[in-house]
């Protein structure tokens, strides 16, 4: 081994066969025998092999990596993985306190802010930006989630979702796998379960949809007032088919046109301001 700083009780104790590695702290890089690594913290990259390039930064950060080469883990838990699998995964990014934190062999990920992305295991190619953004995410592929707790209880997947609560999801965070669908506006699609394909844009936009699919909605609140499971409907304007619950095809465009009572017909046609506001069960 050349070129190599190591600094603190236990560190390279087991091997270190590595080149060109710093390791500062308690146990951090204990077993090491990859090349190009920073490893600062106690328990830093702990069980660390052959994995190469890795920068490692925090209590317990990275600490069951293995293998894995190209990642940035920094924050107590950040990248810390599972001791009985090891960290394989590779140009994975984790900075905050747990995020990426159950990671195994997922890899291209980037998670940034406490918890971000914790539940990500072989995932791959999720950008998560916030608290608890995309941390109900397993295996899932190619999220975006912006804003603290957006995507905190889906495990869907090629979701875009941009606001504090947008497309949360409710219930068992398991049970639920919203996907391919693009939510922006803060608390936009928070009830999402098992919608998929849905746009929402807008301030509580689509907010209680739970399982309505291939809804196109604009404006604030508009479709927002109770549980959607329709499917296939357009809402354009501020509230606009805000309590539409099982309708299906409906075009509304309006300041809260078809919102004034809870809407289960089909195939109806609203425009202008107000328009077919009370309608109930009507097609």
């Amino acid at each position: 081994a050349e070129r190599n700083v190591y600094r603190g009780t236990g560190t390279a104790e087991a091997s270190s066969t590595g080149n060109d590695n710093v390791s500062l702290g308690s146990y951090a890089g204990t077993s090491n025998s990859g090349n190009y690594n920073i490893m600062f913290g106690r328990y830093a990259g702990y069980l660390k092999t052959s994995g190469a390039s890795n920068i490692i930064m925090g209590y317990c950060a990275g600490k069951c990596v293995t293998s894995g080469a190209c990642n940035i883990f920094l924050g107590t838990e950040s990248g810390l993985g599972a001791s009985s699998s090891g960290v394989t995964g590779h140009n994975n990014y984790g900075i905050g306190c747990k995020s990426l934190s159950l990671l195994t062999s997922g890899c291209f990920n980037i998670g940034y802010g406490p918890a971000s992305g914790e539940k990500i295991t072989s995932g791959k190619y999720n950008i998560l930006f916030g608290r608890h953004a995309g941390c109900a995410l397993t295996t899932t592929h190619s999220n975006i989630a912006i804003g603290n707790d957006s995507l905190a209880q889906n495990g869907g997947t090629h979701n875009i979702v941009l606001g504090t609560y947008a497309g949360r999801g409710t219930g068992t965070a398991s049970g639920n796998d919203a996907s391919y669908n693009v939510i922006a506006g803060y608390y936009a699609g928070t009830s999402l379960t098992d919608g998929d394909e849905n746009i929402l844009l807008g301030y509580e936009s689509g907010k209680l949809i739970t399982t309505g699919t291939h809804n196109i909605v604009l404006g604030t609140a508009a479709m927002g007032g109770a549980a959607v499971t329709g499917e296939q409907n357009i809402a354009l304007g501020c509230c606009a088919g805000f309590d539409i619950t099982s309708s299906t095809h409906s075009f509304i465009v309006g300041h809260k046109a078809m919102a004034g009572a809870t809407a289960t017909g089909n195939h109806n046609y609203a425009l202008g301001y107000y328009a077919l506001h009370a309608i109930t069960s009507g097609a």
